[in-house]
């Protein structure tokens, strides 16, 4: 049986994801994604971040509220685990950033968490 041997390449190139990427901006406006970044509590990186989370909005609901013991995500808002690094909810990668915990500002560094 041949096999053909291609060169390696992120994930998105080989699936078309980023010809997905592409359409869905080009659903959202300049300006709607702005006037929705003002709207939401959330800090979108892209439109089609905005994009997941208004269909995460419409199916699942509101994002989950901080818990006692849980640091804040600065992406979103949600409650994270003492030792996570990544947002379950929006994504957001905690790496050297300051967190919000229970009101007050700490510095964190993803290096310094031992799992």
């Amino acid at each position: 049986m041949p096999f053909a041997w291609q060169s390696k390449r992120p994930l998105e190139y080989g699936s078309g994801m980023t010809f997905l990427r592409q359409i869905i901006s080009s659903k959202i406006s300049d300006q709607e994604f702005e006037e929705k970044k003002r709207f939401y509590p959330i800090r979108f990186m892209n439109k089609e971040h905005l994009y997941y989370y208004e269909i995460y909005k419409k199916q699942v609901g509101e994002i989950p509220k901080v818990e006692k013991n849980q640091k804040i995500c600065p992406g979103c808002g949600t409650g994270l685990h003492q030792k996570a690094f990544h947002c379950r909810i929006c994504g957001y990668v905690l790496n050297s950033v300051k967190l919000l915990d229970y009101g007050l500002k700490k510095e964190s560094n993803i290096d310094k968490i031992q799992m």
